[in-house]
């Protein structure tokens, strides 16, 4: 994927919901094409007030550990870069 569409979903965010603050990508390091597309949402989030943090995860069982401890909130989101391992859950 290229790096402007790997862009896309944070740009959809700040359009879509202007207050978010914090986001975090859930992401599995051991799909060769994600590490591009994380460095892309990370870059295309860079802005004043916005706080954005990627947490890998390699397995399903880390997938059920990693998302309770994401700090949750009204202004949080959850991105995932479309591994189906993460978005069954």
């Amino acid at each position: 994927m290229s790096a402007g569409l790997s862009a896309k979903p944070m740009q959809l965010l700040k359009d879509t919901f202007p207050s978010v603050t914090r986001a975090t990508i859930v992401w599995n390091p051991e799909r060769p094409d994600n590490t591009a597309e994380v460095n892309a949402m990370l870059a295309a989030a860079e802005q004043p007030g916005m706080k954005i943090e990627a947490r890998p995860v390699r397995s399903v069982g880390e997938v059920t550990t990693t998302l309770p401890a994401i700090p949750a909130g009204p202004n949080q989101a959850l991105l995932n870069v479309g591994d189906p391992m993460i978005g069954g859950q």
